[in-house]
């Protein structure tokens, strides 16, 4: 029985491509060929064997399950760094030379909006940290 239908479709693929490598083996003979066969057949037959079995299925669902969680927090705490960072030059370039672009009136709840923005990014981002820490 088949309990990893995606592996067992990767493992029949680099199946397929070592049979057809061993045809083109009779044609034409050479070094290359020999080596891509090697690694077809160590990608698929592991592979094939793991689909086959259903404790290596489930252990393979909980490892993509967990990259899942782990690139969407490490997505999530990039987009964060990268908001935070973005305030920050705002903030720069608002008080160093906004007068020159925007209206004087303008200015002050601008950068007053982003200083709080980035300062509660900034405490969020801090109070998280010391909670997780704590946790593990």
């Amino acid at each position: 029985m088949i309990y990893n239908k995606k592996g067992f479709i990767s493992g029949i693929f680099f199946l397929f491509l070592a049979i057809c490598n061993v045809i083109i083996l009779f044609i034409n003979p050479n070094k290359i060929s020999i080596l891509f066969l090697i690694i077809c057949l160590l990608f698929s037959i592991p592979e094939i064997l793991r689909s086959l079995n259903e404790k290596s299925s489930n252990k393979d669902k909980v490892i993509e399950d967990e990259r899942k969680i782990y690139i969407y927090t490490r997505s999530g705490n990039s987009t964060a760094i990268i908001t935070f960072l973005l305030c920050i030059l705002i903030i720069i370039v608002l008080t160093l030379s906004g007068s020159k672009w925007i209206s004087t009136n303008l200015i002050a709840p601008m950068i007053t909006i982003l200083c709080i923005i980035s300062s509660s990014m900034l405490i969020i981002w801090i109070c998280s940290y010391i909670y997780y820490n704590r946790k593990e």
